[in-house]
């Protein structure tokens, strides 16, 4: 099997890049310093390839064509998309390993996993704004798996821990002498547009960092449902892209675990596991 080489997490907020408004200094400079760990790990993996899970916000996918999960398979991942490139994002281009997304694609076929797959697609600012940090360089080939955590009926938690049973099945498959990485881009309470915006649930980020840190895999799918996940903020859905990463590292606790709260930025969540 192929030997997994980097686990980690972290917010894709691009309100570090479209905020008119800043954070202190201090602030900023704490949000870089726990992104520059991950950024870190990244580097001393030197991974082959990364496994990226992440939500579309409705960019590739509509109302009326929307997949539980789905695999990019194709030569390119390119983005963000326009609109989001104007407010400031910036572009993001590399390879995709697509013989990798393509043994991901089987695996989860075979696994009953609610799976598709698109040729055609563009990444958005949940895939960009974190390799930006992680893996600026834009050479190390990624596999897409888009996650749908916003459009009803949403996938229950355990399906995004399959997700990443799934994908640890999937590395196993691979050769021997391959080095992979997954990266798992997600937030904690969060709410887009709605009356809460800028709001944080503390109770909900508070319980979640204390069962994240300790490993408790069961408490979190037991305690964690859709409506507590959606009474923390419209857009806490992202959290479930987390739990495709407890189906690779199980309860194994992570060996970094941070939450920062800049102003203006949002929750900027960052974890990591030692592998």
């Amino acid at each position: 099997m192929a030997r997994l080489v980097a686990a980690m997490g972290m917010t894709h907020t691009p309100l570090i890049y479209w905020s008119k408004k800043t954070p202190p200094e201090a602030d900023r400079a704490a949000v870089f310093a726990s992104f520059g760990q991950l950024r870190k790990r990244m580097d001393e993996a030197s991974p082959d390839a990364i496994i990226v899970i992440a939500n579309d916000h409705i960019d590739n996918f509509f109302y009326d064509n929307m997949p539980p999960f789905c695999v990019g398979i194709s030569k390119k991942a390119e983005g963000p998309f326009s609109m989001e490139h104007e407010m400031g994002l910036p572009k993001y281009s590399c390879p995709v390993k697509d013989d990798l997304a393509t043994q991901v694609f089987k695996t989860g076929l075979s696994m009953d996993m609610d799976l598709a797959s698109t040729q055609e697609f563009g990444v958005d600012h949940a895939f960009v704004m974190p390799l930006l940090f992680v893996a600026p360089s834009m050479s190390v080939p990624i596999v897409p798996v888009f996650t749908n955590t916003l459009v009803p009926p949403i996938p229950q938690p355990k399906r995004f821990y399959h997700l990443g049973k799934m994908i640890s099945a999937a590395i196993e498959k691979r050769p021997k002498d391959e080095r992979i990485a997954v990266l798992a881009s997600f937030n904690l309470s969060i709410e887009v547009g709605g009356p809460r915006m800028r709001q944080i649930d503390q109770d909900f980020n508070q319980s979640a960092l204390e069962l994240m840190g300790a490993g408790r895999v069961d408490d979190i799918l037991s305690q964690f449902t859709l409506r507590r996940i959606f009474n923390a903020g419209n857009a806490t859905g992202e959290f479930l892209n987390y739990l495709g990463l407890l189906g690779i590292m199980g309860s194994e606790k992570p060996a970094y675990i941070d939450l920062r709260n800049p102003p203006f930025w949002g929750s900027c969540p960052a974890i990591a596991w030692d592998t």
